[in-house]
């Protein structure tokens, strides 16, 4: 498969001290080798879990999120995470993916981060034939750039991984102050509860209030009004909490955005953690406390 870069800048945390708009060593074309990367169907993605996280004792893929509105969705497999496409905004529905301790961080300092590897964007030919490419981000920037939905940072711990990260199909129209912002501390949060925890479950996307909504300068891309993020961990004991923020240049404090997950429910029609059984999901979705996560009141 054929995965074609952009070289438009983006940021994504602490690996972002390389201006990729202005290094054209890491653009490819048409005409020069392309890069390969391995889908992955669902049975190797359970395959994978089980083999990369050593502590996982579960094939359960918690983190997927299931319907209750009808929306257009190309579900894609990849090594750290999975991504329902919409054909209509262009954007993923959602993006999940279960973080462990072993995947905050990359063997032997890092050696796969972002900083080391300087990965290009790469279109995603398998999520549908009605995709991104790269000439929809022209003009893009200011004020949006390419956001992470799965963080470049979850995945220094593997480079066919760290390079799935930065498929388009995990790329959203992210406002800059935003992306380099708010966005950034929620996943250093995540990363942090996951030593914590030891493992975290993560679900996260765009949001449209309307159907009529705005889009990149091509016409194609939608800018969504706001993203959430939900997050479960079950150790020592269950919790779950949610988020959301507008996709804009106002600061907003990670408290202000804090929801139940039921809340963010209700608000992009998902039905998250949906796997494990009911007594939980009802006692950890319907209510969320701050102080039940770490250095989220800081």
């Amino acid at each position: 498969m054929l995965f074609l870069s952009s070289c438009t800048g983006c940021t994504d945390d602490e690996d972002d001290d390389e201006d990729y708009a202005t290094d054209t060593t890491f653009v490819e074309s048409e005409e020069n080798s392309p890069v390969t990367i391995h889908h992955q169907t669902e049975e190797e993605r359970i395959d994978s879990i089980l083999h990369v996280n050593i502590e996982h004792d579960t094939a359960l893929m918690y983190e997927l999120p299931r319907f209750t509105i009808i929306k257009p969705t190309v579900v894609d497999f990849h090594l750290a995470y999975t991504v329902s496409f919409n054909a209509e905004t262009l954007n993923a529905n959602w993006v999940a993916w279960h973080l462990t301790r072993q995947h905050t961080h990359g063997p032997d300092g890092d050696p796969f981060s972002r900083s080391k590897l300087k990965p290009p964007y790469y279109r995603d030919f398998d999520t549908t034939t009605v995709r991104q490419e790269l000439s929809d981000w022209h003009g893009a920037y200011p004020p949006y750039e390419h956001g992470h939905l799965c963080p470049a940072a979850d995945n220094k711990w593997d480079e066919a991984a760290m390079r799935q990260s930065f498929f388009l199909s995990n790329m959203t129209p992210q406002h800059c102050d935003f992306n380099s912002g708010d966005w950034v501390d929620l996943e250093k949060k995540c990363r942090y509860w996951a030593n914590r925890y030891g493992e975290i479950y993560i679900t996260t996307g765009p949001i449209f209030y309307s159907s009529r909504f705005k889009t990149l300068p091509e016409g194609k891309i939608a800018i969504p009004d706001a993203f959430f993020k939900v997050v479960m961990r079950l150790n020592p004991e269950p919790k779950a909490i949610g988020f959301i923020f507008a996709n804009s240049g106002n600061s907003q404090m990670l408290q202000s955005a804090a929801k139940s997950v039921d809340e963010v429910e209700r608000i992009t029609g998902f039905d998250f953690f949906y796997l494990i059984d009911d007594d939980t999901e009802q006692s950890i979705e319907r209510v969320y406390n701050l102080k039940d996560w770490d250095l989220l009141e800081q």
